[in-house]
């Protein structure tokens, strides 16, 4: 049998010996080729037994069909770095592109290929797509140029057999990253790309697939078109009743097909040329259209990652995307997780800093993480080690301390058991996201560029169509009120939940006892029936703010009406704690004490219990429990002992683990 590198919940598997995906950036380009070894040793010093490096295409090329990998430039061996990493006992994962960002002029592509009008995406009124970006404005590649493809296809033809030589069983490469941060360079917003000839070819194919037959596309559409061929996209919306909503809604459908399809293409476009690995995909903060993450896990990559640069303050978002993929992904994955900053970060992360938001991230369920960068580089500042090899006080031992814990505790074999799934409303984030009539900040689309940051609210049209249970909150797309207000009173009654939505396959849904998902007056019938499913089943299911009564198509639709007549689906327009008691859903570790967050991971008999001090201020608090306990230190923690509670003295930003014994 051919031995091969797959991915599991709990890390990659290499022919059955579970590999745990801890791995940090080392862009071999960027470092003097004769300190790599010293480097890398550095690296496993920390504890890390993986690497990720991107391979840049317009570093290698020297003109068109001419690389160096090399040959002139010691510094762009890769096929020496890589044979240097397995020297040393060092896994790789790779990330070729061909977008890569990185902080680079043109994020990775060689300039004659955003200069080229052939290639380049294009807006409404035919003008070439930009970026804001420092140090210099570009313009952006269209994904569905075939002009694009071919051109990728000569720089994967060069890479190839590097790759291949270096993939596991034959060396050491795991897994590959189909493309970087794949979402119209950021320029999500429908109306804004891509309008390429070639994009609206690929939409009007993408209709005739679903539709079959253009009598079909004109009974949704409530039109008369002759041939696909004669649709034109929307250029904004400019809809008058329900009836139009399908056209514009299947525009927002198309922009998550094309990201679909393109990061599809490129791994299709690895296999061909003989590499065969584990694929994944990084998104660089979205979990919402365009970007149809359980989409892209199920049909296109094997992992779908959010990308992270969090600080201290702002735990929010780190709390919600790591339980999202908790809920949503085989495996938890941050493919970036910010290990020092860019250049034009407002504040370098201080250790200590780093130290709690990875543990954080890690006590909200991460299994996965690649820390963005081990190694400090140009345009980069904060790493644990510097491009000339020295060592940063602080930082170094941070990681080495964590990976230490991980490893000396296996902690990829530990997991958080939720009994909650809230489900997030992918169509009304749909519906959302078509009715909003431009960008929101047209120019802070890439952090480097900072706009005015206009209100959202000045660019929705809000619910013009008589809807009776439309969502309000305009401040994104992807936020709900309903939503918001339940993972606020889940959170503060300390109940344990993930998150996914509305795309979620329903054998995901069916490992949770309990499911809290809005709905509103329209949903699509898979999601319709995915849902009265998981409640046939005979599991808890919670409803609001009200029942929809529409497909996405504006017909009339009553599948999950029909169950919400059974006795363990409840309607609620607003969760509040007096519902929440009423399920008693077990909670063994509680406290009472405001910015104390607990979580227990498992694994088997064993629990370890994490506790978080959230605020910026020492804390006296209490953990509450059943009967007596002992709290075994496992990580910044002391030795506890109580009957039905113990006391603790937590420094400002800290996280505390114990290994809870009888």
């Amino acid at each position: 049998m051919k031995k091969r590198a797959e991915v599991t919940p709990q890390g990659i598997s290499l022919d059955g010996e579970l590999l745990p995906l801890y791995s940090g950036a080392v862009h071999y380009w960027r470092l003097d080729h004769t300190l790599w070894k010293d480097i890398l040793e550095n690296v496993k010093k920390m504890g890390f037994h993986i690497i990720e490096t991107y391979i840049p295409w317009s570093v290698h090329e020297i003109s068109r069909g001419e690389f160096d990998f090399g040959r002139i430039d010691k510094r762009k061996d890769l096929d020496a770095f890589l044979t240097l990493c397995e020297e040393l006992g060092l896994f790789v994962h790779v990330r070729p592109g061909p977008h890569i960002n990185s902080e680079m002029t043109y994020f990775g592509y060689p300039k004659r290929i955003v200069y080229d009008t052939a290639i380049q995406a294009r807006s409404p009124y035919h003008t070439p797509v930009n970026l804001p970006h420092s140090p210099k404005v570009i313009p952006v590649p269209s994904y569905a140029s075939e002009a694009f493809y071919r051109e990728v296809e000569v720089y994967f033809d060069a890479l190839a057999p590097i790759i291949r030589k270096h993939t596991y069983p034959n060396g050491n490469i795991i897994a590959l990253q189909s493309d970087n941060e794949t979402c119209y360079f950021f320029r999500e917003r429908p109306y804004v790309s891509d309008y390429h000839p070639d994009s609206v070819a690929l939409y009007r194919t993408m209709l005739k697939d679903k539709y079959t037959s253009i009598e079909t596309l004109n009974r949704v559409y409530r039109s008369s078109w002759k041939e696909f061929s004669e649709i034109e996209p929307p250029h904004g919306f400019s809809g008058s009743c329900r009836e139009d909503l399908p056209y514009y809604l299947d525009w927002a459908e198309y922009k998550e097909f094309q990201i679909c399809m393109c990061l599809r293409r490129f791994a299709d476009m690895w296999r061909e040329r003989g590499v065969c690995l584990p694929f994944y995909q990084n998104t660089g903060y979205h979990y919402y259209t365009p970007v149809d993450n359980i989409r892209i896990e199920r049909e296109c990559v094997d992992i779908c990652g959010i990308d992270m640069y969090p600080n201290r303050t702002a735990l929010k978002p780190i709390r919600e995307k790591i339980r999202y993929m908790s809920g949503s992904s085989i495996l938890p994955f941050v493919p970036e997780y910010g290990s020092g900053v860019w250049f034009e970060f407002p504040e370098t992360f201080l250790p200590e800093e780093e130290e709690f938001t990875t543990c954080y991230a890690f006590m909200n369920g991460l299994k996965a993480i690649n820390y963005y960068m081990l190694v400090e580089r140009d345009r980069w500042q904060g790493s644990p080690i510097t491009r000339d090899n020295r060592i940063r006080s602080g930082y170094f031992e941070f990681y080495s301390r964590f990976q230490n814990f991980l490893y000396e505790n296996r902690y990829w074999e530990f997991f958080r058991k939720p009994k909650v799934l809230v489900l997030k409303n992918y169509d009304c984030a749909r519906m959302k996201a078509v009715l909003s009539s431009m960008d929101f900040a047209p120019l802070d689309v890439n952090t480097f560029a900072p706009g005015f940051n206009l209100p959202s609210e000045l660019f929705s049209i809000g619910n013009i169509f008589g809807f009776e249970h439309f969502d309000e909150d305009n401040s994104h797309w992807a936020s709900e009120f309903w939503i918001e207000n339940t993972i606020r009173e889940l959170s503060r009654l300390q109940i344990d939940f993930n998150i996914s939505d509305t795309h979620l396959p329903v054998q995901k849904m069916l490992s949770y006892d309990y499911i809290f998902a809005s709905s509103y007056d329209f949903m699509s019938e898979d999601a319709q029936h995915a849902l009265a499913s998981y409640a046939h089943s005979g599991k808890t299911l919670i409803l609001g703010p009200g029942l929809p009564y529409l497909n996405m198509e504006m017909f009339p639709c009553n599948i999950l009406e029909k169950a919400a007549g059974l006795d363990n689906v409840r309607l609620c327009t607003k969760v509040d704690s007096q519902l929440l008691n009423k399920l008693d859903i077990p909670i063994p570790f509680r406290t009472q004490d405001k910015g104390i967050e607990l979580s227990c991971h498992y694994r088997e008999e064993t629990v370890f219990l994490w506790a978080a001090n959230t605020l910026g201020r020492t804390q006296e608090c209490t953990i509450e429990f059943s009967g007596k306990r002992t709290f075994k230190p496992k990580y910044n923690a002391g030795c506890k002992e109580g009957t039905d509670a113990i006391s603790l003295c937590m420094p400002a930003y800290s996280i505390s683990i114990w290994e809870v014994l009888p």
